[in-house]
């Protein structure tokens, strides 16, 4: 009987010992070597690009990507060139940075147009904060004439101080018109309300951007001007005419300025939506009027706070103060509001302070 014996296993393998298979293994790795090694330094060189713009554009603390810092502080943020686009409407609407996290915290809240944000020197609005050991927040916007933009962010937010100091504005262009009036064009009110965050952070990233290709050719306006997320100010050293020292003091162009009825009925139901504490005033300007602001103050039983414009210079005519208006307004404005009752009750003076006060 003969035993069955398997013959030699056949497979479709290539030995490499085999001068066939090495041959075709040589060729393999001729072909594929310069292929994976041109992929391998296109990536490599691509992480490196990524790495140096983000170097490039990256600042230690800064409070969104790519801002531009104040002096190497991050607190500070490029925000508005003259004329240009301005980035705090997106980051207030859509929650951008810090700024909106600090006025969550704030005990006192500004509101306003362009006016308290020059008119407000923030270096006293600090000074006064760690007076009274409070927190306050600048959340007026330039451009923007009516409160209702502020009032949605307020809303969105759900923003609660203790206490709402608020500017009035104009006569015939009241900050508590509900209307949709605003400026800078592409960074308007009424467009960055109508889409999502996503969108808002591509815009402040592309301004960002387009502002460090264009400051170091001096390619900006000369005046430009710094936000503080911490305090929502601006920094306006910067602007010539608003470092001026011989500016013109303000002339007041209105006599007689009653509250008209429907001013006063707006006002009622916008610090109704707010709730809380509210403290009426009018930053110096050329259409100031102290009667119209104790009107609306009056009719809502809130406490206002006045001051005689033609006491105080402007940077532009009448419109804004300069900065040593702005230092002695704000001297005066902080002076009186913390004598108001609502004031000290809202935020009593340390015990050990309040004894020292009555001694004097």
């Amino acid at each position: 009987m003969h035993k069955f014996s398997p013959g030699p296993v056949v497979t479709d393998s290539i030995d490499d010992s085999s001068p066939i298979g090495c041959a075709s293994s040589s060729l393999f790795h001729r072909a594929v070597a310069p292929v994976v090694k041109y992929w391998l330094a296109f990536a490599g060189t691509a992480v490196g690009l990524i790495l140096l713009a983000f170097a490039a554009i990256y600042s230690p603390g800064e409070d969104h990507l790519a801002a531009i810092p104040l002096n190497g502080d991050g607190a500070w943020y490029y925000n508005y060139g003259i004329y240009s686009e301005i980035q705090d409407n997106d980051i207030f609407f859509h929650g951008i940075g810090h700024s909106i996290e600090n006025a969550q915290q704030a005990d006192i809240i500004f509101l306003g147009t362009s006016r308290p944000l020059l008119g407000i020197d923030w270096r006293l609005f600090e000074a006064f904060e760690q007076k009274h050991h409070l927190k306050m927040f600048n959340m007026a916007f330039a451009g923007v004439p009516s409160g209702e933009f502020a009032l949605r962010i307020i809303q969105k937010w759900a923003l609660k101080p203790k206490m709402w100091v608020i500017d009035v504005g104009e006569l015939h262009n009241s900050f508590f018109s509900m209307t949709w009036t605003s400026a800078f064009g592409a960074s308007a009110t009424e467009r960055v309300v109508s889409y999502g965050r996503l969108r808002a952070f591509k815009n402040v990233l592309g301004r960002n951007l387009v502002w460090r290709l264009k400051i170091p050719f001096g390619l900006l306006n000369q005046g430009r001007s710094f936000r503080s997320a911490k305090t929502g100010n601006w920094y306006l050293d910067g602007w010539p005419n608003y470092l001026s020292t011989s500016n013109p003091r303000i002339q007041t162009v209105i006599d007689s300025c009653p509250a008209p009825p429907e001013e006063l009925e707006d006002a009622r139901h916008y610090v109704e939506a707010l709730g809380g504490i509210a403290v009426l005033t009018q930053t110096p300007n050329k259409d100031s009027c102290a009667r119209r602001v104790l009107d609306i103050a009056s009719a809502l039983t809130t406490p206002a706070i006045t001051v005689d414009a033609t006491q105080f210079t402007t940077a532009d005519g009448g419109t804004h103060l300069d900065r040593i208006g702005a230092h002695e307004y704000t001297a005066v404005l902080f002076s009186q509001l913390e004598q108001l009752p609502a004031f000290r009750k809202l935020f009593p003076a340390p015990k050990e302070e309040a004894g020292v006060s009555a001694q004097h």
